[in-house]
């Protein structure tokens, strides 16, 4: 064989370098096998397919490709044997070159099409391949589909397409596994899954890893008797899972509960914010049953992490609104619904009412201090108390705070008469007027609600409600269930004036993202849009206008709280979000479809054409807004393009602009926008007439609020590049219209309800000079500071995965928690690990502890073996081992509170304890076999995870 090999590489090396074609090459192969001196068939093809392997990582050129394909042409190496030495080649590094893997992998699905077999086995792959071998192919090809995203970008090669079909061949011959061991079962089933929900690819192959999955998943059969083994001794072991005390000081700061109270807020509207019930339940109930606190001090925790929280923001001027709504209004709630569901485990005859108002003593006696920032500073300076305390006026905090607890029965009224006397005045107003007629203050509002037919009143109505903190919860229910009973109604009038009257609304647009998901806004406003038929209606310009503030409140809502990626359903019914994107596209008329054409060229007339008499009914009704949407990029491109030329004059151009800018176009700029500053981006602001129409847009009272929102940021960048700066000197650029309608809508220092945060960062562009990941890195710094300084942390995990990828992002957080631990502050550190990688992220992010485990432990580990000094070291270990066993655990409770809210895809904490120990085990790091200890050491793991403990 080594002969053959050795012959094989001298004729192949020769041949290429020589400038030989393919064809000589073969017939110099075809002359060493006649002679033969070849060896077996198996070893040719061998020692074809890695000589041919050897000069690709030096030398990758279509030539060597064409080698490949004459030999498998000749039928001098099998299709199976190929694929089987070009997957293990792709491993090399050098080989990763963008055309070579294309062609290749293009090469390979040539050959095997071409031999018209029905299934792969046989061609792809050998006849005779076992079960272990096709696996091995199959973790090839998934480590394959992981480089293709690494790649450098091509215009004329795109491999990952290939590479998929490739690889969804190869699983279609996986036989039967029942015989693989275990270990080998999970180790396949990690890196399939880790592909699955880490990766976007097409369907197909989606579907071929998700039976491969399901396969697996009968080889683990055992995974569901440990996990009903867990659930009998669940009961038992509570009390070890929880007061599993990994390290002393678990509970005793503010770092846990502060960054789960702030993760919930920022996340306010969406599914995995406040406004989700179900979630803040189980994040709650996750935090509490994996630490020793009491009841009474976690809710002491979770209360002052919220007061300082506050204060920041008081401090900051930023949102103090939006935080006093969240602890007054909203906060209450989420600790009735949680002590409710805790009851079960503090035993019977527990009351949480007791450790409420444990909680509050504990706050006015040890910790005034952050009573007093959570005042207003001209009511504190009116009035205080004992002990420097504020006094409990009606509008103070305190007040405002004992009696929303009060009328939740969360405390009893002597106890909150203690520290708020005013409380023994009786109802007032509303609360007066309900109890006088037997109603409850919530179901006096929604009869008054229900009976009043004019927007104006019942606007007027709702916002005389939200004064009242108690009703916040009742004003979102009501407003959910008006909007969308006008929605199924199909009523363009009133809906579209409730858009617009919410839209305009930012406190109370707060209270609804607080207690409702604001996805079904979201769904039940594209349902309308979706439904309303525009050729019936009388007067076709109100209509359209009308239901243009109801396409303007639905990107309002998705823009400002994050709502995509995302599927918004009514009753099982997927709406389409055609109306939620901000992609323009410019096309050309003679692209359009005959029927898409016609209505261009209509409206091109109607718009900007001299002899134009305007917008015609007919042409309103006979156009669907989704249609506008689309053409009205090209509409302004074409325009343009005209005025350039001299076809149209100037003022005919503003004259069409001015169609836009009221309330019957308006609904359509943000796809123009967006066109327009890419076009002054790509061609500078030589692109003058562009510039000029967008200034006039931004500058024009007509433009809409959402629209400013939407669109600020990325013209913000633009006037902000340094690039630019000689092009507008020297074409006299004025920009202060754009500048001044932005300070209406971002005010500069405020920082007001729902205004993004990357706002101030492009504000001062030309002050701020840190690298990307600089800012991710100083936020973890930031947060350990916090945690220093005794206040409540403040972390957005979301922003940092989206600046870095989860994969960076997760190795500057353990950078700077070791640096953390190493200068003592271990138990915070490790809190902020475990909040990190148990935290549920909104989609698009994955899980963070699977990829932490998978791609980052590794690293780490080889770090720590090269660490010389032995107490940093095994300070490192230390707070590896406790951070995974806590966030596994936590993770677990999470899971055991919220199935249904679990991702179908996700894997279970089962799972990824099993994932976990078997990484370890497996690693060749001289530390690992110290983390895996010190994880399972931990007697909530050993508890929870018994069929992890066994792999080990």
């Amino acid at each position: 064989m080594s002969d053959t090999r050795a012959v094989v590489d001298k004729i192949t090396r020769a041949s290429f370098l020589s400038g030989a074609s393919s064809a000589k090459w073969i017939s110099f192969l075809q002359t060493y096998e006649h002679e033969g001196a070849s060896g077996t068939p198996d070893e040719r093809a061998s020692a074809i397919c890695g000589a041919l392997f050897s000069l690709f990582p030096s030398y990758p050129s279509e030539a060597l490709v064409d080698y490949s394909r004459h030999a498998l042409v000749n039928d001098l190496v099998p299709l199976s044997s190929f694929v089987v030495h070009f997957l293990r080649a792709a491993r090399n590094p050098m080989m990763h070159n963008t055309a070579t893997i294309d062609l290749l992998v293009r090469l390979i699905l040539e050959r095997h099409y071409a031999n018209h077999q029905l299934t792969a086995l046989g061609s792809v792959v050998a006849f005779n391949e076992p079960v272990l071998g096709v696996l091995a192919m199959v973790q090839d090809g998934l480590w394959l589909v992981r480089t293709a995203y690494t790649l450098p970008i091509s215009s004329f090669h795109q491999p990952l397409q290939p590479i998929c079909q490739l690889l969804v061949l190869i699983l279609s011959c996986v036989g039967d596994m029942s015989h693989i061991s275990t270990n080998d079962a999970v180790t396949y089933y990690t890196e399939a899954s880790d592909v699955l929900h880490t990766l976007t690819f097409q369907t197909d192959l989606r579907h071929s890893l998700d039976m491969f999955l399901v396969a697996l998943n009968l080889v683990l059969g055992d995974e569901a008797k440990v996990a009903r083994e867990t659930d009998l001794i669940h009961a038992m072991q509570m009390a070890i899972g929880r007061y599993d005390i990994v390290a002393p000081g678990v509970g005793s700061d503010l770092v846990s509960s502060g960054l789960i109270v702030y993760h919930l807020l920022i996340h306010r509207g969406r599914t995995v914010g406040c406004g989700n019930d179900a979630h803040s339940l189980a994040m709650l109930l996750a935090l509490f049953r994996s630490t020793p606190s009491t009841l009474a001090g976690f809710c002491t925790q979770i209360l002052l992490a919220a007061f300082d929280i506050l204060a920041q923001a008081m401090a900051r001027k930023s949102s103090v609104l939006l935080h006093r709504d969240f602890i007054l209004g909203r906060l209450p709630r989420l600790l009735k619904t949680f002590t409710a569901e805790v009851q079960s485990d503090l035993g019977e005859g527990a009351d949480p009412t007791e450790a409420l108002q444990a909680a509050i003593t504990e706050i006015f006696t040890n910790h005034v201090d952050k009573l007093n920032k959570c005042e207003d500073p001209v009511e504190s300076a009116a009035e205080t108390g004992p002990q420097d305390r504020p006094a409990a006026t009606s509008t103070s905090f305190i007040f405002c705070l004992l009696k929303s607890l009060l009328d939740l029965d969360l405390i009893r009224q002597p106890f909150a008469l203690l520290y708020a006397p005013s409380l023994a005045d009786g109802p007032k107003g509303a609360q007066l007027e309900a109890m006088e007629l037997g109603l409850s203050p919530e179901q006096l509002l929604e009869q008054k609600l229900a009976s009043t037919v004019a927007l104006d009143e019942w606007k007027s109505l709702v916002d005389r409600a939200a004064q009242d903190y108690a009703l916040h919860r009742c004003v979102a229910d009501l407003t959910l269930k008006k909007f969308a009973s006008l929605s199924r109604s199909l009523d363009v009038d009133q809906l579209g004036t409730l858009c617009k009257l919410l839209s305009l609304d930012d406190r109370l647009l707060e209270i609804l993202s607080l207690h409702t998901s604001l996805r079904d806004f979201v769904a039940y406003g594209l349902l309308f849009l979706e439904d309303f038929d525009y050729e019936t209606v009388g007067d076709p310009q109100s209509a359209v206008t009308l239901s243009g503030e109801v396409v303007l409140f639905v990107q309002l809502l998705t823009y400002r709280y994050q709502l995509k990626p995302c599927r918004f359903v009514v009753d099982e019914r997927e709406c389409k979000t055609i109306y939620l994107s901000t992609i323009y596209q410019t096309l050309r008329p003679s692209t359009l479809s005959p029927e898409d054409r016609t209505l261009f060229q209509a409206w091109s007339s109607a718009l900007f054409d001299k002899s134009s008499e305007g917008i015609e009914d007919n042409l309103l009704r006979m156009t669907n807004p989704e249609k506008l949407l689309y053409l009205a990029p090209s509409l302004f491109s074409q325009a343009i393009a005209a005025t350039l030329t001299r076809a149209i004059d100037l003022d005919v151009l503003k004259s069409g602009v001015s169609y836009f800018l009221g309330g019957l176009l308006n609904w359509t700029l943000v796809g123009v926008l967006n066109y327009l500053i890419a076009d002054v981006n790509r061609a500078g602001f030589n692109a003058l007439c562009q510039f000029e129409v967008l200034q006039s847009i931004f500058a024009s009272p007509g433009c809409p609020k959402t629209v400013l929102q939407i669109c600020g940021h990325s013209l913000l960048r633009l006037l902000s590049d340094r690039k630019l700066e000689h092009v507008k000197q020297r074409y006299k650029v004025n920009d202060t219209g754009i500048r001044q309608a932005l300070s209406r809508v971002f005010p500069p220092q405020k920082g007001e309800l729902g205004i993004p945060e990357k706002f101030f960062v492009l504000t001062k562009l030309k002050e701020i000079k840190t690298p990307w990941p600089n800012v991710a890195r100083n936020a973890v710094q930031e947060v350990i500071a916090m945690s220093r300084a005794g206040s409540a942390p403040l972390l957005n995990i979301s922003s940092c995965v989206n600046t870095l990828g989860p994969i960076q992002f997760l190795a500057l957080l353990w950078e700077g928690l070791s640096l953390a631990a190493s200068n003592g502050e271990h138990s915070s550190a490790r809190q902020i690990g475990v909040f990190c990688l148990a935290a549920v992220l909104p989609k698009p992010h994955p899980p963070l502890l699977p990829i932490f485990i998978n791609s980052t432990l590794p690293s780490i580990l080889t770090n720590l073996d090269a660490q010389m000094h032995q107490q940093t070291q095994s300070n490192h270990i230390e707070l590896m081992g406790e951070m995974l066993a806590t966030a596994l655990l936590r993770f677990l409770h999470f899971e055991r509170v919220s199935q249904s809210h679990m991702d179908s895809g996700s894997r279970s904490s089962t799972q990824l304890a099993r994932m976990l120990t078997s990484a370890l085990t497996r690693s060749s790091s001289s530390t690992a076999s110290l983390v895996l200890q010190r994880v399972i050491s931990s007697p909530g793991f050993v508890s929870n995870f018994p069929g992890s403990i066994s792999t080990t």
